[in-house]
């Protein structure tokens, strides 16, 4: 079943050898058909396939190089002469497919470059080297929504990275009061949804469709995958998230400094460790969960060690995720320890609300038995 159409028919065709009026080219990928005619212009069709394709990934017909004299209408450029034929431009059926639709194994390397060239022009993906990206694209997928179509809902769990490519979205937070507040406007080439995806927190906020929007999206699954297997992307997305918790957590990273007390019902473990790590902080995270206590050396912004109990390192971390309520205190200075282990914060934090994810999957499971 096709997933995408673009008809192209015929308007006009001065002089040319090929079209008449009313005929028609298709473009429903992988397949590219034509209504019965004279003959085949392979021309035309080559000259159409790049806007099509950019149009099949979600940009407007106006920005895809295919309107030629008027909206909506698109010009052949003409074999010989002044023999041109003029179509007039159709979606039939708005795409939400896979990007990998447009690359099979019998694809050729010119599409797979067309796709990178595109994403490449999104802030997001600009820095990232041809490979990284490449490796990407499976796990792409392109979805609209409508005016006032809420894409993130506050509260929900976060389950997709969004990449806006057309429109714009608003990020709303409602108070105790029951009100909406206006926090941001995100445009074309800005990311969210990644902070839930991380901290594995339901979302702090609304995000709205504000007109009618485009975005990339990655799953939670596919977002963790990507993390964990190309050291350039943990590199990258780690520096992105850094950037987003600095503006955003700021009076955190300031309470912190103090020595504060504070509840992980309010900021949690993963929001913590962050805000340290991307402050570069050295220290003693100290937690407390009725009569357990738990501790989190810092060194300038990496985890050393942890202990729990009779539990120490990355196991002791991945019980500390389990915590939802309690008490922290951080307590600034070198912790004297030795570095117990052996990822970085970021990976750790993946791995452990991976872990996490697990088992309250087989707990959901196993309920039902």
């Amino acid at each position: 079943m096709n997933r995408f159409e673009l008809i192209l028919k015929v308007k006009s065709a001065t002089g040319c050898p090929v079209f008449t009026e009313g005929e028609e080219i298709k473009f429903a990928y992988p397949r590219v058909t034509t209504t019965a005619m004279r003959g085949l212009c392979a021309y035309a069709i080559y000259a159409m396939h790049p806007s099509a394709m950019a149009i099949h990934l979600g940009v407007s017909l106006e920005e895809s190089g295919l309107c030629g004299e008027s909206a909506g209408v698109a010009a052949c450029p003409g074999c010989r002469g002044t023999a041109r034929a003029m179509f007039d431009v159709e979606i039939i059926k708005a795409p939400e497919p896979s990007l990998t639709g447009l690359i099979g194994k019998d694809q050729k390397d010119k599409d797979v470059q067309f796709i990178i060239d595109h994403l490449k022009r999104i802030p997001l993906f600009e820095p990232l080297p041809f490979e990284s990206i490449k490796k990407m694209i499976a796990f792409l997928e392109l979805k609209r929504y409508e005016d006032r179509v809420n894409v993130i809902t506050q509260g929900e769990d976060g389950k997709h990275l969004f990449i806006i490519i057309k429109g714009e979205v608003e990020v709303l937070q409602k108070g105790k009061d029951g009100r909406e507040s206006l926090l941001a406007t995100l445009r074309k080439g800005e990311c969210f949804g990644e902070m839930s995806l991380i901290t594995g927190d339901p979302a702090s906020a609304t995000v709205r469709a504000d007109g009618q929007v485009s975005v990339l999206t990655i799953s939670k699954e596919n977002f963790q995958k990507i993390i964990m297997q190309n050291n350039s992307l943990n590199i990258y997305f780690n520096q992105l998230l850094a950037q987003r918790l600095r503006r955003q957590n700021v009076q955190i990273e300031e309470e912190l400094a103090k020595g504060v007390l504070g509840k992980l019902s309010m900021i949690s473990l993963p929001e913590l460790s962050q805000t340290l790590n991307m402050n570069s902080r050295t220290g003693t995270l100290i937690l407390y969960n009725g009569n357990l206590r738990g501790e989190a050396f810092f060194v300038n912004g990496t985890i050393f060690d942890v202990k729990l109990e009779d539990l120490n390192g990355t196991e002791a971390f991945y019980r500390l995720l389990t915590w939802k309520e309690g008490d922290f205190r951080f307590k600034p200075g070198d912790p004297g320890v030795e570095k117990k282990i052996p990822m970085d914060t970021m990976a750790l934090l993946m791995e452990g609300l991976r872990r996490l994810d697990e088992a309250q999957l087989a707990a959901a499971e196993s309920s039902k038995i």
